[in-house]
């Protein structure tokens, strides 16, 4: 694996939570595409939104609430999901929720963000394996 290439990703998410942690509204849209979209996945047992987001500003809207709801009340730290890097948020070391990105290769913004809070899908996550 080329270490420049995890350094830069691990690098934007370290900028994508500080944005968010921040409420700095303009830090994300230097990071999101015009044509993003926000899907999260509650599996009807967490509140969600209904269906995908692709509006830009209400996606920065939407993020900025998540920041000042779930990110005051947890701790948010980079981890591989899936392969990629994006972010494992936990409260009490309970993982309640992790972030993904799918990114534009060309100018590497993201153009997809992907919210899991399903407990089904979180309770397999041993915070062990990102220690």
């Amino acid at each position: 694996m080329n270490n420049s290439r995890f350094d830069d990703k691990a690098r934007f998410v370290n900028q994508f939570m500080y944005a968010l942690t921040s409420g700095n509204s303009e830090s994300l849209l230097e990071l999101i595409t015009e044509d993003v979209v926000l899907i999260v996945d509650g599996g009807g047992k967490v509140f969600t939104l209904i269906r995908p987001i692709y509006s830009r500003k209400l996606i920065l809207v939407i993020l900025n609430a998540l920041a000042l709801t779930i990110f005051l009340r947890s701790k948010a730290q980079s981890v591989k999901i899936n392969g990629q890097q994006g972010i494992l948020i936990t409260k009490e070391d309970i993982p309640i929720g992790v972030i993904s990105f799918d990114r534009e290769p060309q100018t590497t913004m993201v153009q997809g963000i992907f919210i899991i809070v399903n407990p089904d899908k979180l309770k397999h996550i041993g915070l062990n394996k990102f220690s």
